[in-house]
């Protein structure tokens, strides 16, 4: 999915499970993280990877990739979250944050057109656009990045609602049906064992600023600066099973 959108925290619930799970870097049983949207959807693979996304620890080009989940936040909230800085940290104050957002938008943009200039991402100065020029990037992405998404997905959830019973179970089935994968012993044990335990703990953890109530933005603010892209994401928000006001509905 996108950035922003709850893959630590997703990687920090997999892991208090048992799950080899790993953030933006190679894990033994799951890699998770928004750039590899753009690797994977690659025919060809991505030959300069290492220049479009230079971390260390990066999936090796004959790792599985299947299946593919895909992770969903509002979109009220987590674009002021991208706005905010298109980081880990969620902010655009250091030196090291204003580099990795700059290296972010570099990335998103090798793979989707967005209202940004190769300038402003050479000089590492994505942090420095106008709020109003940062929320409209994030739209863009937001849409364009998620519309890129649901074509290698093999399951969406919400990041709001999923529980880790719901990912292994899904997990497990497809591997089964399809006979392309392996379940691994860890994602088993949980599937089966589904039903003990306390549930609180097998959610995302609301601290994390997943289970706020409040938006930061409204549809207005979005339709002021970019009322045909706006639409196009209320149309999405609506597909993914959200309500329009933030609240959540049936996941899709």
């Amino acid at each position: 999915g996108c950035g922003r959108s709850g893959t630590h925290a997703l990687t920090a619930l997999l892991r208090r499970h048992g799950i080899a799970a790993m953030h933006e870097a190679h894990g033994r049983e799951v890699t998770l993280g928004w750039p590899y949207t753009g690797h994977i959807g690659s025919a060809a693979g991505v030959s300069n990877w290492k220049e479009i996304w230079p971390m260390g620890g990066q999936p090796r080009p004959n790792d599985s990739h299947e299946p593919i989940f895909k992770l969903h936040r509002h979109p009220l909230f987590v674009l002021p979250s991208i706005a905010a800085g298109f980081t880990s940290s969620g902010r655009c104050r250091w030196p090291s944050e204003r580099r990795w957002d700059a290296r972010a938008w570099r990335c998103a943009s090798s793979f989707v057109s967005l209202p940004v200039t190769a300038q402003a991402i050479t000089d590492q100065t994505t942090c420095s656009l106008a709020y109003e020029a940062r929320l409209r990037l994030a739209l863009h992405y937001w849409v364009k990045w998620n519309l890129l998404g649901d074509r290698w997905a093999n399951r969406k959830f919400q990041v709001e609602t999923m529980s880790v019973d719901e990912i292994v179970q899904a997990w497990c089935a497809h591997c089964k049906q399809t006979r392309s994968c392996t379940c691994p012993q860890s994602a088993e044990l949980l599937a089966r064992n589904s039903s003990t335990g306390n549930s609180s703990t097998r959610r995302v953890r609301p601290t994390k600023g997943h289970g706020r109530k409040r938006a930061a933005i409204t549809w207005e603010m979005l339709s002021s600066i970019d009322p045909a892209m706006t639409r196009v994401a209320q149309a999405m928000t609506l597909e993914y099973g959200y309500s329009l006001n933030g609240t959540n509905a049936t996941a899709p």
